[in-house]
């Protein structure tokens, strides 16, 4: 029998480390048998299984792959004024489904950096990833920027009808990153 909604069990806000599947009241449907043994004892069906599904998304599903990268942040850069950064780097992916890729600055406290009406300084990449893609992309942050510590990248996978299922194997890699700063530098010698 066919499971339409199946595929909403994992939908929320993670996907969850296991699913447990419970056979509620097991039992044998009624056929015909033949020559079966009278008077002996059947030891009852016990077992264990292990099930590796794909992961198959809809158009309505969406993955969040968020990385860190910190601990820039020293003396002579928490001087730095900063209006705006630039990261060029050599992105390939080979997942098949459209990604939008964005960036925020992190202060030396892990919190993204704000503008002053209190929303995050944030940066989309300059083109959407896509399956099979190996090309450079550049993301530019601009805002004012001070104690910078580090950058928080941040992927939305996007998922469509008839997409191929996802395997562990599949990646989005960001290869020889490179920073422009732009800005002004305030420190007393």
């Amino acid at each position: 029998e066919a499971f339409s909604t199946l595929g909403n069990v994992l939908s929320g806000e993670k996907i969850p480390e296991s699913v447990g599947i419970e056979v509620v009241n097991p039992n044998i449907p009624v056929q015909s048998v033949n020559n079966f043994q009278l008077n002996t004892n059947i030891e009852p069906v016990d077992g264990k299984w292990v099930l590796y599904a794909p992961l198959q998304l809809t158009s309505e599903s969406r993955i969040k792959y968020v990385t860190t990268m910190d601990g820039w942040n020293d003396d002579d850069l928490d001087a730095l004024i900063i209006s705006k950064i630039t990261v060029l780097a050599e992105c390939a992916t080979d997942l098949p489904l459209k990604a939008d890729f964005y960036a925020y600055p992190l202060d030396v406290n892990g919190n993204k950096i704000c503008h002053p009406n209190g929303s995050p300084i944030v940066a989309k990449v300059n083109k959407q990833l896509y399956e099979n893609m190996s090309e450079p992309i550049e993301i530019s942050v601009e805002g004012d920027i001070r104690h910078l510590d580090g950058i928080q990248l941040e992927a939305t996978l996007l998922g469509s009808d008839g997409n191929s299922p996802l395997k562990p194997t599949q990646t989005i890699q960001l290869k020889n990153m490179k920073i422009k700063v732009s800005g002004s530098y305030e420190k007393e010698l």
